[in-house]
C-alpha cells in the first residue's frame, strides 16, 4: 500500500551525513525486496537549465524525475501520474531538506489524500533549528513522523514471504 519518495538536492549541494545515506540507502533496499514503487526526484540548481522532468519506463521499481531547485514535485504532471498509476494510499518520504522540500511534498501529499510518513533519521534539516518545528508542522498536519529502522521492521513483520523476512531482517541487522 505504500510507495517511496527520495528528494535529494543536486550533487554539489547534498552534505548530508553518512548516516542521512545510510538510511537512505536501507530503506530504498527494503522497498525493492518488498516490490514497493520508488520514487526518486533530484533537484537541480537555478542556475542551470532544467533537465527534462521524465520516468523511468514503466516496469521499473524506480522512478526517476528531475525538477527545478524551487518547483514542488505535486506541480509535475508527470510525476503525479505515475505516482497516481501505482495506486499507492501511504507515501514514505526522505531526503534533504526536511524544512523545505521535504515538509512541502508531505503537506501536498496530505492534502492529495495520502497518509504521509517522513523518516526522520534520513531527512536532515538543513538548519538544526528548523527540524523540530518541521516535525511539529507534518505532526499539526495529520503526517507521522517515522525512522526508517521502524518502517523495515513493519514490512519484515507484514510479508508472509520467508525469504523476504530474511532479507529484510539482515538488512535491519547490518544498519544496527
Amino acid at each position: 500500500v505504500s510507495a517511496l519518495i527520495i528528494m535529494s538536492p543536486a550533487e554539489d549541494q547534498d552534505s548530508t551525513s553518512q548516516d542521512h545515506h545510510r538510511w537512505r540507502a536501507a530503506v530504498t533496499r527494503a522497498a525493492e525486496v518488498m516490490e514497493v514503487p520508488t520514487f526518486s526526484l533530484l533537484r537541480h540548481p537555478p542556475e542551470q537549465r532544467a533537465p527534462a522532468f521524465a520516468a523511468a519506463p514503466a516496469n521499473s521499481l524506480r522512478h526517476r524525475f528531475v525538477f527545478e531547485e524551487h518547483r514542488c514535485p505535486w506541480s509535475e504532471i508527470a510525476f503525479v501520474d505515475a505516482l497516481r498509476k501505482e495506486d499507492r494510499s501511504i507515501l514514505l518520504v526522505a531526503g534533504s531538506w526536511f524544512e523545505h522540500q521535504v515538509l512541502g511534498t508531505a503537506l501536498h501529499g496530505l492534502a492529495e489524500g495520502y497518509d504521509v510518513c517522513v523518516m526522520i533519521d534520513a531527512t536532515p534539516s538543513r538548519s538544526p533549528h528548523a527540524a523540530k518545528p518541521a516535525q511539529e508542522r507534518l505532526s499539526q498536519a495529520g503526517g507521522t513522523p517515522v525512522v526508517t529502522s521502524q518502517v523495515i521492521h513493519e514490512w519484515m513483520v507484514e510479508t508472509a514471504d520467508p525469504s523476504k523476512r530474511l532479507q529484510l531482517q539482515l538488512l535491519l541487522e547490518a544498519m544496527m
